[in-house]
């Protein structure tokens, strides 16, 4: 069991008392992924993701994809039954009746069907599955190629912060967030087994 800690580069400019009003009000598809932490216990996962004695990034028990800071008000947990609790200042807060961009994608669809048929009738023949199975697989190769594909430039990008002005900082920070992403996804569809 693990529990999935995105985190929110708008974290900042969430009022508490907005959160506390409606949590509903984070983009979701602004997270990115900072931890994957072995629990299914939200407030282990978000004291394992803290800044305390050492960095957080550091600890055992937690799978670090981005090195981020502290997890915040407004960063969200995906908890392992697929349930999504946001922070707030005095807890959690559940999003109901909504699901990460990466949850409702034909492809998460496609693999949930195979994976519930296979359970259904385990004895059952695998032959009707491979059309499910091969439009997994091109889904695959295209994101693993699009993956490939922007890590260089990114790479470009987090060396030139220099260069930038200050909403292109905080561009070049999320590019770097993003191609650490990208690369932590490459290495593991890399593995075999994975």
């Amino acid at each position: 069991m693990s529990i999935r800690v995105y985190h929110n580069p708008d974290f900042l400019n969430y009022a508490t008392t907005l959160i506390i009003s409606n949590p509903a009000q984070v983009e979701l598809n602004r997270l990115y992924l900072a931890a994957v932490v072995a629990t299914d216990d939200p407030e282990t996962a978000y004291r394992q993701t803290q800044h305390l004695d050492q960095d957080w990034y550091d600890l055992p028990g937690v799978i670090t994809v981005v090195r981020s800071r502290s997890t915040s008000v407004g960063d969200v947990l995906a908890l392992p039954e697929g349930r999504l609790l946001v922070v707030t200042s005095y807890g959690f807060e559940p999003l109901p009746g909504v699901t990460l961009p990466p949850d409702a994608s034909a492809l998460i669809g496609v693999l949930k069907t195979v994976i519930q048929r296979l359970a259904a009738e385990p004895e059952g023949s695998l032959a009707d599955l491979l059309p499910d199975l091969e439009t997994a697989v091109t889904q695959v190769r295209v994101l693993y190629t699009a993956l490939t594909f922007i890590v260089p430039i990114l790479d470009y990008l987090t060396a030139h912060v220099d260069n930038f002005d200050e909403e292109a900082c905080r561009q070049a920070l999320m590019a770097r967030f993003g191609r650490e992403q990208a690369a932590w996804a490459l290495a593991l569809a890399s593995k075999p087994g994975g």
